[in-house]
């Protein structure tokens, strides 16, 4: 199993930390100046949101076929400490922010759950072909996509509803929060689990295909800042804050 860092997934999450850091100043200076309270929901500012979001869970899916099983548990517990850490500090200072199971709390139990379900299942999955596999966890992500709202859709079309039991548990960390239920950064394992495994699939693939890709750096600098994402991802938005706070004085 190889260990070893490689350059193009740095790369790609290096990218999704500038996009994402560049959101939110965005972000920021309009949350600080009162400018447009609408703002954050406009369909535009929505689907940037989501892009960032998606982004991340498909490269840290490429990247999960790169860890032992030691690795993966030790990373997973890691995001779990760190996303938990993230939730107390914003419960205590900026309650009207709180985050609740947000994008590092989501990946800590991705690469879990994915973790004991290959020990599980991995004599079985592996007579699975690797493309229906990501076709399957493509249509799956889809038809989840709206499990928020009570309903499957597929694209234009209601399916069906989801039993109402499940919002009224509050099973908010499978995807079905009860009305009461807020977070400002919310990425439940429905549908979010899927796309975590079709970067799983999208590594092996490839790596079959056009395994020298993997080794392709097309800026450097974005590979460095790939490597330390975490780091950057909990330490930027307070120093954003300070720096818009101070100029806004």
């Amino acid at each position: 199993m190889k260990t070893n860092r490689l350059q193009f997934i740095d790369c790609l999450r290096g990218l999704a930390v500038v996009i994402m850091i560049v959101f939110h100043i965005c972000y920021d200076i309009n949350e600080i100046s009162l400018q447009n309270r609408d703002w954050p929901y406009y369909p535009e500012i929505r689907f940037w949101q989501q892009c960032i979001v998606l982004s991340f869970i498909l490269i840290s899916g490429l990247s999960y076929r790169l860890m032992s099983h030691e690795k993966r548990i030790k990373q997973g517990l890691k995001l779990l400490v760190a996303g938990e850490l993230i939730t107390l500090c914003m419960h205590f200072f900026m309650p009207q922010e709180q985050i609740i199971f947000g994008i590092i709390t989501f990946l800590g139990w991705a690469v879990l759950l994915s973790s004991l379900l290959d020990r599980l299942f991995c004599k079985y999955l592996k007579y699975i072909p690797l493309e229906m596999g990501m076709v399957a966890c493509a249509i799956a992500f889809v038809l989840t996509y709206t499990v928020q709202t009570g309903i499957l859709k597929l694209g234009p079309w209601v399916v069906t509803s989801w039993p109402d039991f499940l919002y009224e548990q509050n099973l908010y960390f499978l995807g079905f929060p009860d009305d009461a239920f807020f977070s400002t950064d919310y990425v439940p394992l429905l549908p979010h689990i899927f796309m975590y495994w079709l970067g799983c699939g999208g590594y092996r693939l490839i790596e079959m295909h056009k395994p020298q890709l993997l080794n392709y750096s097309f800026m450097p600098v974005l590979a460095i800042l790939g490597r330390h994402s975490l780091v950057i991802y909990l330490i930027h938005q307070p120093i954003l804050l300070g720096i818009i706070l101070a100029f806004n004085r």
